[in-house]
């Protein structure tokens, strides 16, 4: 429990800011319902000039209760917001009181954060947990900083203390919660009356029971999404349990742009894997291999050494008795040739010959 002296600091600020807040919303309904009449004023300003410009028109009957009627809405809503004037100081709580809501907003979550000079006022929650996702627990701040919030008005931060937030949008760490801003939907209004009001305990319990609970009309982020991705290939979203990882390239793709290796089984995506040009399976790129004498794709299972040379090839390239390579085995009449894969051409080391090097020397006859 943080020590009395502050508490009644923070309470004295509060409070202050609580009747600056009731004394804001009175100027907002002074806007809300005086404003509709500056149209009602131009439409009578149109009446009253057809009727001086033609007064024998009978204009002038209607232009008088237009007037009377809008002369009894205006002195009404005037009233009303007289009232209303009369009414911020008196409808916040005393100090001892702010020191109460305090004390029991310790109580209710454990602990109280209190911050006079950032002007913030936290407590934090237990995990939460929404349709088996996890969100973990979150510091629900108040701040009255007057410089940051409008006109002073207290203003609530959502911090998530240890983020699980969605793979598509890293900002959203909660369905109602994106940049650490609450989308309270229709507990809004409460939350801002409770404040006005100096409730400060139902204003952190409302804020609370918008984290509690799940509303799939105002979420940023559908938990049924929460744990989806974007498949490397197709782009589709589809959820993390139809997500499957490419063990050779290491991104993610749908269960339509992966298969498994026929030699290793690993799971391979489309761009790393091959066919195999004897049992027509697809590998990946660990598992390719090139037959020594042909050099065509193939399996490591598809290779078989020559009985004679020992050279990988492909297993249909082998004669079935002799088990030799094309290279080695007799070449029979019409047998078709196959071509051994062209070997890399060797760079000599000593320098080529030069055409000084094939001219040579007449010896000349002995006298």
């Amino acid at each position: 429990m943080p020590p009395t002296r502050l508490l009644v600091r923070a309470a004295l600020k509060l409070r202050a800011v609580c009747i600056r807040h009731a004394a804001s919303a009175v100027v907002k309904s002074f806007r809300d319902r005086l404003g509709p009449y500056q149209t009602a004023l131009e439409t009578a300003r149109g009446s009253l000039a057809e009727a001086v410009s033609d007064p024998g028109a009978g204009r002038l009957l209607p232009l008088r209760r237009q007037l009377h009627g809008l002369m009894r809405a205006f002195q009404h809503n005037a009233e009303q917001i007289l009232r209303d004037a009369e009414q911020p100081a008196a409808q916040v709580p005393d100090l001892r009181s702010f020191v109460e809501e305090l004390r029991q907003l310790e109580e209710e979550f454990g602990g109280l954060e209190l911050d006079l000079k950032k002007k913030t006022l936290g407590v934090s929650t237990d995990a939460i947990e929404l349709e088996g996702v996890y969100l973990g627990a979150f510091r629900i701040q108040l701040g009255w900083d007057i410089s940051r919030y409008d006109g002073g008005t207290p203003h609530f931060n959502v911090i998530a203390e240890n983020p699980n937030p969605p793979s598509s949008n890293e900002a959203v760490t909660h369905p109602h919660v994106r940049d650490q801003s609450l989308c309270a939907g229709d507990a809004t209004a409460p939350i801002e009356r409770a404040l006005a009001q100096g409730r400060i305990v139902d204003a952190f319990f409302l804020v609370r029971s918008v984290l509690t609970h799940y509303n799939p009309k105002s979420a940023h982020v559908q938990l049924e999404d929460w744990d989806s991705g974007n498949c490397r290939e197709c782009s589709s979203s589809v959820s993390a349990d139809d997500l499957s990882v490419c063990e050779r390239c290491g991104y993610e793709f749908c269960n339509d742009c992966i298969s498994t290796c026929s030699c290793c089984e690993v799971s391979c995506c489309h761009e790393c894997e091959l066919r195999c040009s004897v049992c027509q399976g697809w590998h990946c790129s660990k598992c390719r291999r090139r037959s020594a004498r042909s050099g065509r794709d193939c399996c490591r299972s598809c290779l078989r050494k020559c009985a004679k040379c020992g050279a990988n090839v492909a297993r249909d390239e082998l004669d079935a008795s002799s088990e030799l390579c094309p290279t080695c085995r007799p070449k029979e009449a019409g047998a078709p040739e196959v071509i051994p894969a062209p070997a890399e051409a060797v760079i000599p080391s000593s320098p080529l010959p030069t055409e000084n090097d094939h001219e040579c020397t007449i010896p000349t006859a002995a006298n």
